[in-house]
């Protein structure tokens, strides 16, 4: 898949032992030595590394490239299946039934239920930004907008967003 930072691709990586696992490589370009490091992608790498849900994406490693002032960094994660835009699409065609409908929010109401424990806010819930795997495992991902809010701030409940 492709956002706002990078790419999204699939890659075996070698384990020590010479056990090989799937996983998700997000590589992230920008331009280091103009832009500097981009504050979202820090915000999701701090985020990733400190959450455990089985209902949010894994991060499993970041690794940058070589030189003085490197402008590709990967995120190395879990596969987490496809987005849920695609699951919804298909759905024209084969409706998903209501236990299943249910079974994928109580999955999103647990991963936002978990981040809020920690007074994480995700800020861009929609549904390329929610994926779901062949079993039917939902995982919250791209924490690039995500935010830590202080445990005593009053929240403005008659704020919204623009879109």
């Amino acid at each position: 898949g492709k956002g706002q930072f990078g790419i999204v691709s699939q890659a075996v990586r070698c384990k020590r032992g010479g056990a090989k696992e799937v996983v998700a490589i997000k590589m992230l370009k920008f331009d280091f030595l103009k832009e500097g490091f981009p504050l979202e992608a820090l915000r999701e790498i701090t985020l990733l590394s400190s959450l455990r849900h089985p209902n949010i994406v894994r991060m499993h490693a970041v690794a940058c490239g070589s030189g003085e002032a490197p402008s590709e960094w990967h995120l190395v994660m879990e596969p987490a299946g496809h987005e849920l835009t695609t699951l919804v699409k298909g759905a024209r065609q084969r409706p998903m039934t209501e236990a299943q409908v249910k079974h994928l929010m109580l999955q999103l109401l647990r991963a936002l239920a978990a981040l809020h424990s920690v007074w994480v806010m995700h800020r861009d819930l929609k549904t390329p930004n929610v994926l779901v795997d062949d079993r039917g495992l939902l995982r919250l991902c791209d924490f690039g907008l995500a935010r830590r809010v202080c445990c005593g701030l009053e929240l403005d409940p008659s704020y919204t967003t623009s879109q």
